[in-house]
């Protein structure tokens, strides 16, 4: 390039420079890109021709990002853009054959959606993804291949939902995804299925904003840390299947916004911890196939639970005189609890009571005085031979 045409160069860009600085100082600069993306919508231009026309455009003719979407034709169908060009949502999900994202990723500071379900070629992140700062939402769910998370993944300040449901190959996660100077936002983590976790790190304990925690599927953790019990704005945990799991920190017993708590078909539970009883706001309890040998007594202190399933719990031979303390419980399902003979006169204490499932309770030889329950509308599968209970009106009755 000669001489005067290097120095027109440099004044063109010095004057476009100058253009920006001035559009910037004034606020206008918004306003301008969202007029040209509405021009070019109008013009027919697809998200990646919008892309094309910005800072992002480099995505639209990256090879690497091509190789990842199999060709550029792809992408159009694949990238969408926010209504000032720039790049706010990616779809890669099911690209089976790519092993890797490019790190380039990270470039893209307006990302908000970055879709990677069912990658299981996928065999790591580039810390890069660390940068992605706008970004609200992770989708990682049945990347089978992935064997660990980057650190980085604690600094995505933004992100709200963390689905790593079906990562099988995981065998543990960073702590700086508790850390309280990272994941701030954070409301969902999905870590059903990943089956490889064999423990948890404490300082998830640490994730303020946390409303849903799915653990069901884990089978090899055999303990959870007692700083779960800081999650104070947690209100469902779901533990469904974690077949390893033996014991239950009391500290979970402080966690006061809970309203869901799954521990359906947890195998080797066999008992639960009194500080349970402690949870005001829980809603939902499954129990369903759980080995427990008794229920403790604080469980009649939770004054907000409508439903409980104690189904196939084989091994419980009698409940506490406390539930009957349980004013707002609508359900009580006892489907298959072989081992009950008896049922706690207190029950008749239950006014909000709608539906009582006793299938194949067929051990049972006496049932409580349940005449005053007026929501009660049926007793669903009662045994035969205790068919003249009802028939009696749900007077206390026994076999004689």
């Amino acid at each position: 390039m000669c001489a005067p045409c290097r120095d027109a160069q440099h004044e063109i860009y010095a004057i476009v420079r100058n253009a920006m600085e001035i559009i910037e100082s004034c606020g206008l600069e918004r306003e301008l890109r969202c007029e040209a993306v509405r021009k070019l919508r109008a013009d027919g231009a697809s998200d990646a021709d919008v892309i094309a026309a910005f800072e992002d455009g480099w995505l639209v003719t990256d090879a690497a990002w091509a190789r990842c979407f199999g060709d550029t034709a792809k992408l159009a169908s694949k990238v969408k853009a926010d209504e000032e060009g720039r790049v706010v949502e990616v779809d890669l999900s099911f690209c089976k054959g790519m092993k890797e994202l490019p790190a380039s990723v990270g470039r893209l500071q307006a990302l908000q959606k970055l879709n990677l379900n069912g990658c299981r070629g996928l065999k790591s992140l580039p810390a890069s993804v660390g940068g992605l700062q706008a970004l609200t939402k992770l989708d990682l769910n049945g990347c089978s291949g992935l064997t660990s998370l980057p650190a980085e993944l604690g600094g995505l300040q933004a992100l709200e939902m963390l689905n790593l449901g079906n990562c099988s190959g995981l065998t543990s996660l960073p702590a700086e995804l508790g850390r309280l100077q990272g994941l701030k936002q954070l409301k969902e983590l999905n870590l059903s299925g990943c089956r490889g976790l064999t423990s948890l790190p404490a300082e998830l304990g640490g994730l303020q904003e946390l409303k849903m925690l799915d653990l069901s599927y884990c089978s090899g953790l055999t303990s959870l840390p007692a700083e779960l019990g800081g999650l104070q704005a947690l209100e469902m945990l779901n533990l469904g299947n974690c077949t390893g799991l033996t014991s239950l920190p009391a500290e979970l017993g402080r966690l006061q916004a809970l309203k869901v708590l799954g521990l359906g078909e947890c195998s080797s539970l066999t008992s639960l911890p009194a500080e349970l009883g402690g949870l005001q706001a829980l809603e939902k309890l499954n129990l369903t196939l759980c080995p427990v040998t008794s229920l403790p007594a604080e469980l009649g202190g939770l004054q907000a639970l409508e439903w409980l399933s104690l189904e196939r719990c084989s091994f419980l031979t009698s409940l506490p005189a406390e539930l009957g303390g349980l004013q707002a419980l609508e359900t009580l399902s006892l489907n298959r609890c072989a081992g009950l003979t008896s049922l706690p006169a207190e029950l008749g204490r239950l006014q909000a009571l709608k539906e009582l499932n006793l299938f194949n309770c067929l051990c049972l030889t006496s049932l409580p005085d349940l005449s005053g329950l007026e929501k009660l509308n049926k007793v669903q599968c009662l045994p035969d031979k205790l068919t003249p209970w009802e028939e009696g009106g749900r007077k206390a009755f026994a076999l004689g």
